[in-house]
């Protein structure tokens, strides 16, 4: 074979050797597929859950098995997004906890609570409330970039690719 032919084999090789490793293989797909499948029942779920349930179904997807690189990096970019949404969600509702302890007592008058303990209490809920707007702000982002994961995936995985 002459020495031309050599090269453009090589070359055609080495092409169909980068586009198999970035395009994956059948059985690569189809098993990054079935984790995927399995993760987005699991992040579905946990987006429908009443609150009660809720992170009872993110320990659900965390306890979720994912071998695969790519959907694994999904998995834990959700769980990331869902466990900051979750903490500020806490925050929030520990701030109206406060913030409804303190308008009863004011609508009661200082009677027995004093008007330092109300004034105290007030102080307290104040302070709960402090970065809870920029925590829901901040997880929303994060649950918008799972989101986007998620679809990027998706459609890659329809189309047979594994990578970006």
């Amino acid at each position: 074979m002459p020495s031309s032919c050599r090269t453009t084999a090589a070359a055609l090789l080495g092409l169909l050797a980068m586009t198999s490793a970035s395009c994956g293989t059948g059985d690569d797909v189809n098993e990054a597929t079935a984790q995927f499948e399995r993760l987005e029942v699991a992040l579905v779920t946990l987006a429908e859950s009443p609150e009660q349930q809720w992170m009872d179904k993110l320990d659900e997807v965390k306890k979720l098995p994912v071998s695969h690189p790519r959907v694994a990096e999904v998995k834990d970019l959700c769980v990331s997004a869902y466990e900051a949404f979750g903490g500020a969600t806490l925050r929030l509702e520990e701030a109206r906890h406060r913030v409804a302890g303190v308008e009863i007592l004011a609508n009661r008058g200082p009677g027995d609570a004093g008007a330092q303990k109300i004034s105290a209490m007030r102080s307290e809920a104040l302070k709960s409330t402090a970065g809870v707007a920029e925590a829901l702000d901040k997880a929303e982002k994060l649950v918008e970039s799972c989101v986007a994961s998620r679809k990027l995936l998706r459609r890659n995985l329809a189309s047979g690719r594994l990578e970006e």
